[in-house]
């Protein structure tokens, strides 16, 4: 999320691109938590309120769906966090486990993420940094299984 609006032409030039990618292409919804949605503000609250209210407006537009964080997804973000933390997913954040938690709740294969967290719970982030350093999307085709 934080990518879409963030300080950093190529990594924000990617997921723009990637974001358009699933709307034109796939017509497709991103899905978040509103976990997800409060840790992406709260990273960009120190590039400047400018960012914070760029995010908060896409967020509440129509690409996105924030859901709220239920009982029974917290107590599988939960479980997700504790089963895992002796493993390489130690440095996963609670804030991960959740976005791990509501793909599993809705078989959703394919994280609008860089992080390599999702590749190791199956999933297939959208998104991939290279070897030198520059930012692109991380496929050519998406079977969504419709």
């Amino acid at each position: 999320m934080v990518g879409l609006v963030a300080p950093g032409e190529s990594l924000q030039r990617v997921c723009e691109a990637v974001l358009r990618d699933l709307v034109e292409r796939y017509q497709v919804q991103i899905l978040t938590t509103k976990w997800v949605q409060y840790e992406s503000l709260t990273t960009l609250r120190s590039h400047g309120i400018s960012y914070f209210r760029r995010l908060q407006r896409l967020l509440e537009g129509e690409l996105f769906s924030v859901e709220p964080v239920s009982a029974e997804l917290e107590d599988r973000t939960v479980e997700i966090f504790w089963t895992h933390h002796d493993k390489d997913w130690s440095n996963w954040s609670i804030v991960d486990c959740s976005g791990i938690a509501l793909m599993e709740h809705r078989q959703i294969r394919y994280a609008f993420a860089a992080d390599h967290h999702f590749r190791q719970a199956g999933r297939i982030p959208l998104l991939e940094q290279t070897a030198d350093g520059r930012w692109q999307k991380s496929y050519s085709y998406l079977n969504f299984g419709w």
